[in-house]
């Protein structure tokens, strides 16, 4: 028993990047283009644009970065070669930030001619057509089942830009299991989340990923998967009783409390609190980050 529900189409024009990705990427990677995101936004808080100039290249290359992050080094790079004279190489940036959003905003301190060469950038993509992703994430699951997700992409984009892949990642957070693929980009995909992430009543959280080279995140939608509880007939003898093994309570059509859910919630409850204090106690600090993102939704 499943129900599927269809996920909004994502918007995020990238005929202008060029993408290759061999597999979602760690949780180092993205560690190493924030830390390096984070040096630049010091420098530039400071004034000192030559040196944030490097520092916003660094953090794209090193990859990782959220969608918002990706677009803010974009604009920043640009608006730093802007402030430089560098003007053929802000242009390329401001171009790159225009197919992730047209409606990106220059900060201020940039000055006039950033502000310019962005309204060029914008101007130059103008014509082009946004992606479309559209990814359909099951809503319910039977326990043990395994789950389908169908991406589906624009026949004009699907191949457009040689190299791009989708990526899925499903993470069950109270029970530590967690699930990482990605196929390169094509008209449509398939991923076949395996029934192990699908305990009783547990919440799983997937989220579908367009990476580039570094594996940055240009676009991501996420969903949760509800997975039912056990259904009764499938409960252990012990758990689910019978009039034989006592007395029946409540109104004796039933056999009460011991024919009822109440005794394997209970006893999951306990179980999941045991497995969080394990999980909790035991992860590393490299779990992969399943927050949430702006979607680039236009």
């Amino acid at each position: 028993m499943s129900a599927r529900r269809p996920r909004a189409c994502l918007a995020a024009g990238l005929a202008a990047l060029a993408l290759a990705l061999p597999a979602p990427c760690s949780a180092q990677e993205g560690a190493a283009g924030q830390a390096a995101l984070d040096r630049a936004r010091a420098a530039w808080d400071k004034g000192d644009f030559d040196v944030s100039e490097p520092l916003y290249s660094e953090a794209i290359t090193a990859g990782g970065l959220a969608p918002d992050d990706f677009l803010e080094a974009q604009v920043h790079l640009g608006s730093a070669r802007a402030v430089q004279g560098k003007k053929a190489a802000a242009l390329a940036a401001f171009k790159d930030a225009a197919v992730l959003d047209p409606r990106f905003s220059v900060p201020t301190e940039a000055g006039k001619r950033a502000m310019a060469l962005a309204d060029q950038a914008r101007r130059l993509v103008a014509g082009a057509a946004p992606l479309m992703l559209h990814a359909e994430i099951p809503e319910h699951l039977d326990p043990g089942a395994p789950a389908s997700v169908e991406v589906t992409l624009d026949a004009d984009h699907a191949v457009a830009v040689p190299g791009s892949r989708i990526g899925v990642y499903a993470h069950d957070p109270l029970g530590g299991r967690s699930h990482v693929e990605s196929v390169p980009a094509a008209r449509t995909a398939r991923f076949e989340l395996p029934g192990r992430l699908f305990l009783p009543s547990a919440t799983v959280h997937v989220r579908v990923d367009w990476l580039d080279r570094h594996a940055n995140r240009l676009a991501t939608t996420e969903e949760q998967i509800h997975v039912y509880p056990l259904p009764m007939a499938d409960m252990p003898a012990g758990l689910a009783g019978s009039r034989a093994h006592g007395p029946a309570h409540g109104d004796g059509k039933h056999g009460g409390f011991w024919h009822t859910a109440w005794p394997y919630i209970l006893g999951g409850a306990a179980l999941a609190a045991g497995g969080a204090a394990v999980y909790f106690a035991t992860r590393s600090s490299d779990d992969v980050d399943v927050t949430g993102v702006r979607v680039l939704t236009h």
